[in-house]
C-alpha cells in the first residue's frame, strides 16, 4: 500500500511538472548542480533514442527559509543553471530527483516524509519534494511545525529519462524509480 501511496505521488509530481509550471520570480536563486550533467545509455536503447541524463551528487551549501500559508517556516533551495532541464524534458520525459544524508549511504527518492521530532501524542514530519521548472530545479523540506533546523550535508542528484527511453530500460520487467539502486542498475547511472 505504501509503495502504491508514493507512486501516485510521484505520478502526481511528474504531471505537474510536466503540465507548465511558470517560475516565481521572488524565490531565491541558488548554484549550479552540474552543468555538464552525464549521459548513459540504458540497455535496450536504440540507436535513435535519448541517452539518461543525470548529475553529480551535489551538497547544498544553505537552505533559505520561508513562511508558509499556515506560519509555519520551510526551506527550499534552487539549483539554477540546469540547462539539462529543458523543454524536452519537461514535456515528455521524467525528471526524478534523489537526496542522501550526511553519513549515510542510503538514497530516498523525492517526494517523501519522514519523521524528525516527536511529541508526548504525536510524531512531526517532514516533507520532501521538488519541482523542475525550465532550467531550475527546486528542492523544498516542508516540516509540520516550527523549530526545525534543516540537515546540513545534504546531497541532491537528479536523473532525466527521454520520453523516447524505454521505461523499462530495455528489461521485461518495469522499474521501481523509489529504489535508486535499480534505477542506477537500469540506466548504468555511476555514482
Amino acid at each position: 500500500m505504501k509503495k502504491t501511496i508514493q507512486s501516485i505521488a510521484i505520478l502526481f509530481v511528474l504531471l505537474g511538472g510536466m503540465l507548465g509550471c511558470k517560475s516565481d520570480n521572488n524565490a531565491p536563486t541558488a548554484g549550479v548542480i552540474d552543468a555538464s550533467a552525464n549521459r548513459t545509455t540504458a540497455p535496450g536503447q536504440t540507436a535513435n533514442s535519448s541517452a539518461v541524463i543525470y548529475s553529480a551528487w551535489t551538497t547544498v551549501p544553505t537552505w533559505s527559509g520561508l513562511t508558509n500559508s499556515a506560519g509555519y517556516v520551510y526551506y527550499q533551495y534552487i539549483f539554477t543553471g540546469q540547462t539539462r532541464i529543458d523543454a524536452a524534458a519537461l514535456n515528455q520525459g521524467a525528471i526524478l530527483v534523489y537526496v542522501r544524508f550526511e553519513g549515510s549511504t542510503d538514497v530516498s527518492a523525492m517526494p517523501f516524509r519522514r519523521a524528525w521530532d516527536r511529541t508526548p501524542s504525536r510524531l512531526i514530519y517532514e516533507n520532501w519534494w521538488y519541482r523542475a521548472i525550465l532550467g531550475q530545479l527546486m528542492v523544498v523540506i516542508d516540516p509540520e511545525a516550527n523549530g526545525y533546523n534543516p540537515p546540513t550535508g545534504a546531497q541532491v542528484r537528479y536523473v532525466i529519462i527521454p520520453g523516447d527511453t524505454p521505461a523499462s530500460g530495455g528489461r521485461k520487467a518495469a522499474i521501481d524509480y523509489n529504489d535508486y539502486e535499480a534505477v542506477k542498475q537500469a540506466f548504468n547511472i555511476v555514482d
